[in-house]
């Protein structure tokens, strides 16, 4: 199988977290991959659209080769080196890696709902979510800090935002309406990068009283090339 990977960077970092690209590098594949990492400002004032630009100019990137499934793993994700095999083997036409949200209580990105204004997270029933743990689930969504999207997806599905969400939330109910499988990997476990109250990574934890665990950074970047978009 041919798969793309995309990670769509922000204008306002110069750098990529060490973390990051060191897992996007690690990961294990017996085939070759082919990675983009999407530098330059998107020409909107709007954050929900600046972010669906990029996503639109990853699918562009991706229709007009020949691979199979695109994996996008965002600027401020560390993805286990297995993630593409398992979601692979997920056997769905959208397969979610496991992380917490940066806002809030910091749910889990595994959600059972999803609706037009509110969603439900697998991680607001704990009993459930320890009982899932490592296991593949059926979901509705949502997010893109990594997940497997199979090429006839996005043949149908454009990156668009919604009203006043994020184009990863749109993408889910986008996918729900055409009846496309999406799953889970809860063995997929991924840290969010935050930086705020400073460098640290949030990690989904079923053994902690709010499923989350904190792992503090030391602020580790590594430098890629400035290139600007045409």
């Amino acid at each position: 199988m041919r798969v793309f990977v995309f990670c769509p960077t922000r204008p306002e970092w110069p750098h990529l977290y060490g973390r990051t690209i060191h897992s996007i590098f690690r990961l294990e594949w017996d085939e070759p991959l082919e990675c983009t990492f999407l530098r330059g400002k998107a020409p909107f004032d709007n954050a929900f659209d600046r972010v669906a630009w990029k996503y639109q100019r990853g699918r562009e990137i991706f229709l007009r080769g020949d691979h199979d499934a695109l994996l996008t793993i965002e600027a401020d994700m560390t993805v286990p080196s297995h993630a593409l095999k398992r979601l692979i083997k997920a056997d769905a036409d959208v397969a979610y890696g496991l992380y917490c949200l940066r806002e809030g209580s910091h749910r889990w990105n595994a959600f059972t709902k999803v609706g037009n204004e509110h969603g439900k997270s697998v991680s607001e029933d704990p009993a459930l979510a320890r009982e899932a743990w490592g296991q593949v689930i059926s979901v509705e969504g949502v997010g893109l800090g990594c997940t497997l999207i199979r090429c006839h997806v996005l043949e149908e599905v454009e990156f668009r935002p919604g009203d006043g969400t994020y184009n990863d939330w749109r993408f889910s109910l986008d996918c729900q309406e055409r009846g496309f499988v999406q799953k889970a990997d809860l063995g997929v476990v991924c840290g969010h990068v935050t930086a705020e109250p400073s460098p640290r990574i949030l990690w989904p934890n079923p053994e902690a009283e709010r499923l989350y665990s904190i792992e503090l950074l030391g602020g580790e970047w590594v430098e890629i090339e400035k290139r600007e978009d045409n």
